[in-house]
């Protein structure tokens, strides 16, 4: 679990949110960035409910509100073509306590 905390504080903070905070226009290099990242977050996600199995975590929920300033900001285009991803996305979103603190 402390390996995907870790991933999402020093790689996917980076590239979902502050490389799309920084510019309404992102450049090619920032969206391949966070292509290649939500590319393996989804084969992680292969056949799995949560990261670590089906279970959630601690690293699903650091993941969860990185993904929805993504989305909100980039459109659903991030998760095109990511089917676990964006199941997992989808099912979390859902949950009372992020639509109660996502607005």
């Amino acid at each position: 679990m402390l390996q995907w905390v870790s991933t999402c504080c020093d790689y996917l903070y980076r590239d979902l949110v502050l490389a799309l905070l920084k510019s309404d226009d992102p450049t090619a290099e920032d969206l391949y960035r966070v292509r290649r990242d939500l590319e393996i977050v989804d084969r992680q996600l292969s056949g799995n409910a949560f990261l670590l199995g089906s279970e959630i975590y601690l690293c699903d929920l650091f993941l969860l509100p990185m993904l929805g300033y993504s989305e909100s900001r980039a459109s659903t285009l991030l998760l095109q073509g990511l089917g676990g991803l964006s199941a997992w996305y989808e099912r979390l979103a859902a949950r009372t306590s992020f639509e109660a603190t996502a607005a």
